[in-house]
């Protein structure tokens, strides 16, 4: 007594379901009611989208929030200031001058509780005693930029 596959029964009933399914769509993309009646969906369906973008920005903007066209301008803005600041370091090491580095916490003087004075000795000399930060070379521009 022999049994039956059942991968080639699997494998039969899903080619019957393609060919079926292949027929009864062919039918439909050639049916002008269902198109019409799938472009009416599809226009419903983009306006509805439109309108609860709409709907959420309007209550992010009451509550403060920034929207997404908010954060794309503002990430506009900094990339633009990104690439002036780049521009000039580049600028800065033509003319041959030293790019200032970042202070490292470590090396930066603790922040004074009281506004500083100018010209009085006692501010001259602490601002001669304050660490100076070590002139390096600038990594070049192109790994500036690709960070």
């Amino acid at each position: 007594m022999t049994h039956p596959n059942p991968f080639d029964f699997g494998r039969t009933m899903l080619e019957t379901w393609e060919k079926t399914m292949g027929e009864a769509l062919e039918k439909l993309t050639h049916d002008e009611a269902f198109l019409k009646n799938m472009s009416q969906a599809l226009g419903g369906s983009l306006d509805l989208k439109k309108q609860m973008e709409s709907q959420v920005e309007r209550y992010l903007q009451s509550i403060n929030m920034p929207t997404r066209s908010d954060l794309e301008r503002i990430l506009a803005y900094l990339q633009r200031i990104e690439s002036r600041l780049l521009d000039l370091e580049d600028r800065l090491d033509l003319l041959g001058a030293p790019a200032a580095t970042p202070a490292t916490p470590a090396a930066s003087p603790a922040r004074r509780a009281t506004p500083r004075s100018t010209g009085t000795a006692a501010a001259t000399s602490q601002t001669k005693a304050r660490p100076k930060a070590a002139a390096t070379k600038a990594k070049p521009t192109a790994a500036r930029r690709a960070k």
